[in-house]
């Protein structure tokens, strides 16, 4: 999954807060990427519960069949007024 590098070249930190609580779990949508010969599309698949944005992007793969390995997890940040996504390497970005 390295062109989801290029989804964000912004780094969000925004999931930092509430990674380590379990007692806080949050709603995420999962989004399959589907790559264009010059970009790549967002499909939203579905939405998962989680406790932890690392986990975020495993778990929607696990649980959405459509997923089939390809997909994101975002969620919306009311700090940043964006929406946070995660891939399946841990790494965080603006959605695009």
């Amino acid at each position: 999954m390295a062109f989801l590098l290029t989804l964000g070249a912004t780094t969000a930190h925004a999931w930092e807060e509430w990674e380590d609580e379990a007692d806080n779990p949050i709603q995420v949508q999962c989004y399959r990427v589907e790559r264009w010969d010059d970009g790549y599309n967002l499909e939203q698949v579905g939405s998962v519960t989680v406790h932890s944005n690392q986990q975020a992007a495993l778990i929607c793969n696990n649980v959405e069949y459509a997923c089939r390995g390809r997909c994101i997890a975002c969620a919306h940040d009311y700090d940043y007024y964006e929406d946070i996504c995660v891939d399946m390497s841990g790494r965080q970005f603006v959605k695009p």
